[in-house]
């Protein structure tokens, strides 16, 4: 008796509703049709800061997941506020936001991953992420873009003297090689690993070393001359492999301006030849190359000088001078000597 009067019960609320359903206002009909038959929603707010200052990062990019169904729903992008606000997701279910981008110069933040079952209209989620470590400064344009103002790779330095008075070169390398945790001396990378050849003399011409192909001489000799970057590269390259290294050695010659500074922006130090004096680069000696058919003298730079750049600030490089130390030079003179000696670079990557 008590099943058929609550059954009753239900059917009159049902005629009941469905006469106001299709009678009443639409506000009314709004407020039935939200609360009875529809699924409750919210959205997802993520914010992305950056973790020194607090200031918004725009363009950061963050992947929200059903969690349980393990499907992409959504990519948002932060605006210039740092905020990005999902669709309307159904209340009830796991979902988990990643980040899985964030613009240059910040680092991606491994830990910005968020599991949670949405509850409320807006679940808001606040990441932070930090600069890379080479980078000490930069300046915020008007729409939240990022210009970097200095970079600083930490470089230790390494001095090519007394042991190696022309290896400014094969010191420059072994300090990259030292700044990746190898534990290795310019005395070893000298003795062990640079390809080297001496100077003879035949029918009375002086013959030497093609400076593309090995050293003109011996860095440890005051009386040696010098190498250009695919030697080096060489080096760089047998003594990587020997230790089992992942690390490569690369020649990046040729390289504009641009493409160097991309390179310090990147937190790759660079092998790079230019000028000892900082002055312009002077061919005033020659000799015959070994094994060339050419009868063609090799003119040679006689103030020439091999240094690490380590990063920029306003119109200065710092570089690791391996005669002089951590130094800031004078960026258009130091790439007039680059260019002068057909922009010869490298890098460890």
């Amino acid at each position: 008796m008590k099943r058929s009067f609550r059954f009753v019960r239900f059917i009159i609320f049902v005629l009941v509703l469905s006469i106001i359903v299709f009678t009443g206002g639409a506000k009314l009909k709004n407020y039935i049709f939200k609360k009875y038959f529809t699924i409750p929603q919210g959205t997802v707010t993520v914010v992305s800061l950056d973790a020194k200052t607090g200031l918004p990062i725009k363009n950061s990019e963050f992947t929200v997941i059903d969690y349980e169904a393990d499907n992409i729903i959504e990519v948002l992008v932060t605006d210039e506020n740092g905020v990005a606000v999902s669709l309307l997701l159904n209340y009830k279910k796991e979902y988990l936001v990643e980040q899985t981008k964030v613009p240059f110069p910040y680092k991606l933040n491994n830990e910005a991953e968020v599991r949670f079952e949405l509850n409320e209209e807006n679940y808001e989620i606040v990441t932070k992420s930090s600069l890379y470590e080479h980078i000490k400064n930069i300046e915020r344009t008007e729409d939240g873009n990022i210009k970097v103002k200095e970079v600083y790779i930490n470089v230790p330095t390494l001095m090519q003297n007394p042991e190696l008075p022309n290896g400014c070169e094969i010191t420059s390398l072994t300090a990259i090689l030292n700044y990746y945790g190898n534990n290795v001396t310019k005395l070893e990378m000298s003795d062990r690993y640079l390809r080297k050849e001496g100077f003879i003399r035949k029918n009375g011409k002086l013959y030497g070393a093609n400076p593309y192909v090995a050293f003109s001489g011996d860095p440890r000799d005051p009386h040696g001359w010098f190498v250009y970057a695919p030697p080096i590269v060489e080096a760089g390259d047998m003594y990587l492999k020997e230790v089992q290294s992942n690390l490569r050695a690369k020649d990046i010659s040729g390289s504009s301006i641009e493409e160097i500074y991309d390179y310090l922006n990147n937190g790759n130090p660079i092998v790079i030849w230019t000028s000892i004096d900082q002055q312009p680069i002077r061919f005033n000696y020659s000799w015959y190359l070994h094994d060339s058919d050419s009868d063609e003298l090799f003119k040679a730079a006689t103030n020439l000088h091999a240094v690490v750049l380590n990063g920029f600030v306003g119109d200065k490089l710092h570089v690791m001078d391996p005669l002089k130390g951590q130094v800031l030079y004078d960026s258009n003179t130091l790439f007039e000597g680059y260019f002068s000696l057909d922009r010869q670079a490298m890098i460890v990557y």
